[in-house]
């Protein structure tokens, strides 16, 4: 085969270069720390790198979300614990103004204390986080939560429903926070009966105590008609001799309660309840209703014990029924905070849980990454020295090469 002065220039020239680019790409192998400079180098790994890749970076954000979670839910149950501890004073507050020894001053006196835990629960309620938003405003974070209307007398909720939530994993997503309005807004005030009049005979009133609550609660969330207001009206219907009562509701017709024996002084016992009428007898009906249901701010609530307890006139009536008004709602509100405190509890456990996972298995994505992507450090300097030393035998043998020509023999 002949070969022209051309061909064996060019063909030494490529071998020079060829062996250059493999000596480049061994010191950039080095100097990069991969073995996979180009997705040529091996298209299988380097598919399953960019995969891993993806899941790193992703575990990494998962663990900034869940650092900022904790933080959140961190300070939302230092803000409900002072909460928490303020309702348990406000109980101690509720039960020693019903105390029929104390005299006006000493209720003013207890209502200076209650004043001054409102003003904290209230400042407690507008919390702010590290980022300086309102934790409890919902998705409305730059607006302060909970605000007094001077016109109604009671404290508004000026946030929204909307709770943040942050992905910690591929399929967990975790609330940051609860609104303002399930915590202190939806709060269950003191169910009663309103409505007390005489419908038939010759009394002329009546007065329905609810002397246990529990019992009454009972009766009334499993009897109340919120389709049909009529249901709600119950008839006590008085009879004898000897003195009787029996109960029917006035919708329905349903007899409640048959006609039983009872003590007109004492009065009559009905779920919790009990009904005295006044100047009644044979044929008289005491009628009453079911109070509607509602939800009441427990800022407002203890507001109105504040005003309760600078009424004065001695024990009233008026007072007792202030008083167990605020300790149901107050201890409706002390429930309701404790389930949320017992749901971020769990929250946090979950937490530390999936970011524990998180870590090992970013750990063992790394580890797979570097035994598909890393280059061991002895075989890529062997493997550059053996390219340097090709490049340095090219050059040689070039030299050599290049002057074997006709001339150079007859010279």
């Amino acid at each position: 085969m002949r070969l022209s002065t051309n061909q064996i220039f060019s063909q030494g020239v490529d071998s020079i270069l060829e062996t250059q680019e493999r000596l480049t790409k061994a010191q950039d192998r080095i100097v990069n720390q991969t073995r996979l400079l180009t997705p040529s180098d091996d298209p299988a790994a380097t598919a399953q790198v960019m995969r891993l890749n993806e899941r790193i970076e992703l575990t990494k954000q998962y663990d900034t979300n869940g650092s900022v979670l904790t933080n959140h839910l961190n300070t939302e149950e230092v803000a409900l614990n002072s909460i928490k501890i303020a309702m348990d004073r406000l109980k101690v507050l509720t039960i020693q103004a019903g105390s029929g020894s104390l005299a006006d001053a000493d209720r003013v006196g207890l209502g200076f204390e209650v004043d001054s835990i409102r003003k904290e629960v209230l400042d407690t309620m507008n919390t702010r986080n590290a980022n300086g938003d309102h934790i409890f405003s919902g998705f409305q974070s730059s607006i302060e939560p909970f605000v007094f209307n001077a016109s109604t007398q009671v404290y508004d909720y000026m946030g929204d429903e909307g709770e943040l939530k942050l992905q910690i994993s591929s399929s967990v997503k975790l609330s940051a926070g609860d609104n303002g309005k399930k915590l202190f807004e939806d709060v269950d005030a003191r169910l009663q009966t309103t409505g007390v009049s005489v419908t038939a005979g010759a009394g002329t009133g009546g007065i329905v105590t609810i002397e246990s609550q529990a019992a009454f609660d009972i009766f009334h969330k499993a009897n109340y008609d919120t389709t049909t207001p009529a249901n709600n009206v119950y008839d006590v219907t008085y009879g004898g001799p000897p003195d009787t009562y029996s109960v029917t509701n006035s919708g329905t017709g349903a007899v409640m309660v048959a006609a039983t024996p009872f003590s007109p002084t004492q009065g009559a016992n009905f779920e919790g309840m009990n009904i005295k009428g006044q100047g009644t007898g044979p044929g008289s009906v005491v009628s009453f209703t079911l109070s509607t249901p509602e939800k009441k701010n427990i800022l407002t609530t203890i507001n109105d014990l504040h005003k309760a307890l600078n009424v004065g006139g001695g024990y009233t009536p008026a007072l007792n029924e202030a008083l167990k008004d605020s300790m149901v709602q107050i201890t409706n509100s002390a429930n309701q905070i404790a389930v949320v405190q017992a749901s971020l509890g769990g929250r946090l456990n979950v937490v530390d849980s999936i970011l524990s996972s998180n870590l090992e298995i970013n750990h063992a994505n790394q580890k797979t990454r570097s035994d598909l992507a890393e280059i061991d450090y002895s075989e890529a300097v062997t493997d550059m020295m053996k390219q340097e030393s090709a490049l340095e035998a090219a050059q040689a043998t070039f030299g050599r090469v290049s002057r074997l020509s006709l001339f150079d023999f007859i010279r």
